[in-house]
């Protein structure tokens, strides 16, 4: 080991030897590199210490305000914590006076908005840990409030005293629907609706009990029957004063809901951010209100599509109610039958009483109700039906006992007639207290045109302008009454056909037969009816919609039956006539005296026809069956005359004829006459003489004929040529 320990020095020795050189520069180094880290250290000292004089006079001040600034920042975090602490610690009071003075927006945004508080920047105080579920509940205590003061509100607002203004505390219902709609409880519009129904049911029952329980023959201990019979007990002029009571006051009813209505839906408008849309012409106090809570948009645009249509809809379904209501009170008092035995003027009275309730609902919900036009319609057919019938049966009987004479004219049928023609449409028979004092006259004067009528054509034209009137009263009946009219028209027609053409008045009156004062009697009250057909026909026209007119075919119609019938009369007149003239004609001879026995006949015939239907007819129908009758003559004289080979020669007309005929006679051989088979000259000049002798005769006759025609102011053109066949 001592060894290895000398080895190990030797060359240790050995290497410092060998670099002795570095070695000795390192220790020269060494003290240079500590002169110059003295200096350094110098250095650093003095940098040190402007370091500080900086820090003393750059730095510690500026830093100090810094962190000063941070602090006050910090300070007043924490005071905004602290007062919003204070805020929400005192959110339950505030919600208490919003929802005492019934500001349930406020109150119920006071709830969200603390929520969101306590969500986002108190979350986890621990002193607020219950706070969030007491204000869900407290939410729930207002939706649950809110309803029972809209329920309360809408049941005391509608079940007012009618005399009073039709809403009451608008802003109070303002504030209640808001806040339903800031909840999202939109189930208000159902409970407004059932409150609605329920209220138009009471009102209707109870205007039924006062006026059952004031009427006269109720006695209420001894009535046990419900309320559908009490009402059957009631005289019409009392149950329609009932009724007209209880339309009356749900008019006033549905109006009062009509304005709660625009109240909530002028309310939703703003809510869903549409306050342009409100009215500003109905209620100037409440757009008022309205503009001023107008806050951020409550409703989403979906909810508000779907409730608008659901709160327009209630309007619609209260009315439809109070319809129904109605309808059942009008169907229980039918049950009796009572209503089909009503006269004219109840009927139209009840008719109109719901003609303007249902145009003032239909004001109101803009739609048509149709429950109780339905009730009505069912007592409309039957008022019809019967109105009907009793027309034609009274028709029929008037028919049956009708004398077909003429009669005369009441002043009121001819003042209606008046009327008729100057306006040009269909009036009513009017009543005058002077009506005893005024005398009949013997024609209806109809546009300067007189008109010879029978008692049956007054009483037929007194029920059409009933028809029109009762069309004019009601026109929802037109279309049943034009039918109705054209039956009975149609029905006239026959039957009077029947009577006078058939003859059925002979064994029904008693007539000994059908005169020709008969026929142009009846042709005459045909041509009054046939006159005013168009005034009729406009009438019902003007009563009837467009697309529901099929009246032009029917009384057209009814007219052309009404002419083929005066046609029809024409032709059994001239029938009459040309069978008296065969008559007589076959009686005649062409001898003297002349006039004939057959001619002063049909002379004292055509003179008696004319004397009985020349004050009934009208001139020109007058002169046209003259002349059609003066025609018939002619052709039958023409065929007599034929029959009794009086021809047309030999006359002074023909007396160069004749004396060339004698000379040439003179000329003939007797032979050659017997072989032309012609007689001697003597027998064809007597025969000749004969003929001419017979014309003249003849012409006599004409002669006559023609001047008792002049006589009657009838035309008389005759053309005796026309008489004689061509030879």
């Amino acid at each position: 080991m001592s060894h290895y320990l000398d080895i190990a020095e030797v060359h240790i020795a050995k290497q410092i030897s060998m670099r002795s050189e570095a070695f000795f520069h390192a220790m020269t180094s060494h003290d240079a590199l500590m002169d110059q880290l003295t200096d350094v250290i110098k250095c650093v000292c003095d940098l040190r210490e402007r370091i500080h004089v900086i820090e003393e006079v750059l730095v510690t001040g500026p830093m100090k305000i810094l962190r000063l600034k941070r602090r006050q920042k910090n300070l007043k975090e924490i005071y905004k914590k602290l007062k919003l602490i204070s805020t929400v610690h005192q959110t339950q009071p505030t919600i208490q006076k919003l929802l005492n003075t019934s500001d349930f927006v406020g109150a119920l945004d006071m709830i969200y908005t603390t929520q969101d508080v306590l969500a986002q920047e108190l979350s986890g105080i621990h002193s607020f840990r219950h706070l969030g579920s007491q204000l869900a509940e407290m939410e729930k205590v207002i939706g649950k409030m809110m309803v029972n003061d809209f329920v309360r509100y809408i049941t005391a607002d509608l079940n007012r005293p009618h005399t009073e203004l039709l809403v009451m505390e608008e802003e109070k219902l303002i504030a209640i629907v808001f806040g339903m709609l800031r909840q999202n409880h939109f189930r208000f519009v159902q409970t407004f609706k059932e409150e609605c129904f329920t209220t138009i049911e009471a009102t209707v029952k109870q205007t039924v009990i006062e006026v059952v329980s004031q009427s006269d023959d109720f006695d209420l201990e001894s009535n046990t029957g419900n309320l559908a019979e009490q009402l059957r007990s009631l005289s019409f002029y009392k149950w329609m004063e009932m009724f007209q009571l209880i339309m009356k006051n749900l008019h006033f009813l549905l109006e009062r809901i009509q304005a709660l209505y625009q109240v909530m839906d002028d309310t939703l408008e703003v809510a869903a951010g549409y306050i342009a849309n409100i009215s500003t012409d109905e209620n100037f106090q409440r757009c008022h209100t309205l503009h001023l809570m107008e806050t951020e948009v409550m409703i989403s645009e979906q909810d508000y599509l779907k409730i608008k249509p659901n709160l327009k809809d209630v309007l619609c379904s209260v009315c439809d109610h109070a319809h129904d209501c109605c309808a059942k009170l009008l169907s229980a008092k039918a049950k009796d039958s009572s209503l089909d035995k009503l006269t004219m003027p109840e009927f139209f009275s009840l008719a109109k009483s719901i003609e303007e309730f249902q145009q003032k609902s239909e004001d109101i919900s803009g739609k048509q109700s149709t429950a109780l036009r339905l009730a009505l319609q069912s007592q409309v057919s039957r008022f019809v039906m019967r109105f009907h019938e009793e027309r034609k049966v009274k028709l029929n009987l008037i028919l049956e006992n009708e004398q077909w004479k003429q009669a005369d004219v009441p002043m009121e049928f001819q003042e209606l007639v008046n009327d008729i023609i100057s306006s040009g449409c269909i009036t009513s028979i009017k009543k005058n207290t002077n009506e005893n004092h005024r005398e009949p006259q013997p024609y209806l004067i109809v546009n300067g045109e007189n008109f010879a009528v029978c008692g049956t054509a007054l009483m037929l034209f007194k029920m059409i302008i009933e028809y029109c009137q009762c069309a004019e009263e009601l026109p929802m009946l037109a279309p049943d009454l034009a039918n109705r009219l054209v039956e009975l028209l149609k029905a006239f027609n026959s039957r009077t056909c029947q009577l006078v053409l058939g003859a059925g008045a002979l064994q029904l009156v008693g007539l000994k037969t059908i005169t020709t004062k008969h026929l142009a009697l009846t042709s005459r009250c045909l041509h009054l009816i046939v006159y005013f057909i168009p005034y009729v026909k406009n009438h019902f026209q003007s009563k009837i919609p467009v697309k529901q007119q099929k009246l032009d075919k029917q009384f057209d119609q009814v007219s052309k039956i009404y002419l083929e019938h005066i046609r029809e009369i024409s032709h059994k007149l001239e029938s009459i006539i040309s069978d008296m003239f065969e008559t007589q004609l076959r009686k005649w001879e062409v001898k003297a005296p002349v006039p004939s026995p057959s001619f002063n006949a049909i002379s004292k015939q055509l003179t008696k026809v004319h004397e009985f239907v020349h004050n009934v007819l009208s001139p020109e129908e007058l002169n046209n069956i003259f002349l059609r009758v003066n025609n018939s003559f002619k052709s039958k004289l023409r065929d007599h005359l034929a029959r009794l080979q009086v021809n047309n020669d030999g006359g002074p007309q023909h007396g160069t004829l004749a004396l060339s005929g004698q000379h040439a006679f003179n000329e003939l051989t007797s032979d050659r006459m017997e072989e032309i088979g012609i007689v001697p000259q003597a027998n064809i000049f007597a025969k000749l003489s004969l003929t001419s002798k017979k014309k003249r005769l003849v012409t006599q006759e004409l002669t006559f004929y023609i001047q008792n025609l002049k006589k009657l102011q009838v035309p008389c053109d005759f053309n005796m040529n026309d008489l004689w066949q061509s030879r």
